[in-house]
């Protein structure tokens, strides 16, 4: 395992993936200005970020591989997102995907906040 390190409040290791916890997301979240951000409430994005990720920072499996293209708790696409230098991307949060993967979520939040100034929560 990595070293921990301490992030904007949430004690992480380093390049690791997990499941956050409801609660200690909904603070991050909060903390980070996602409650009412654009008029959408943090149960808003509790219900989403639930529904596309159940919690994980770990990219979604099929059948024992990596679904490619859906990166972090957000599931942002490595078509317009973030890019993953496999395919072409519009890379709009120019990111590298794979800083969706860890579970230090600051850069998914930026990202999100993107995402939400240009489409709002229905690009989910």
């Amino acid at each position: 395992m990595g070293p921990q390190t301490k992030a904007q409040g949430i004690v992480t290791m380093a390049s690791e993936a997990r499941i956050i916890p409801r609660c200690e997301l909904a603070k991050t979240l909060k903390e980070h200005g996602l409650d009412g951000f654009k008029g959408y409430t943090l149960k808003d994005w509790l219900c989403m970020v639930f529904f596309e990720s159940n919690f994980n920072t770990r990219p979604p499996m099929t059948r024992g591989t990596r679904r490619q293209g859906n990166y972090g708790i957000f599931r942002f696409s490595n078509r317009y997102w973030c890019s993953d230098g496999k395919q072409r991307s519009r890379n709009v949060c120019n990111i590298a995907c794979q800083k969706f993967l860890d579970d230090d979520i600051t850069d998914d939040i930026e990202c999100a906040k993107k995402v939400v100034r240009g489409s709002g929560l229905n690009t989910w």
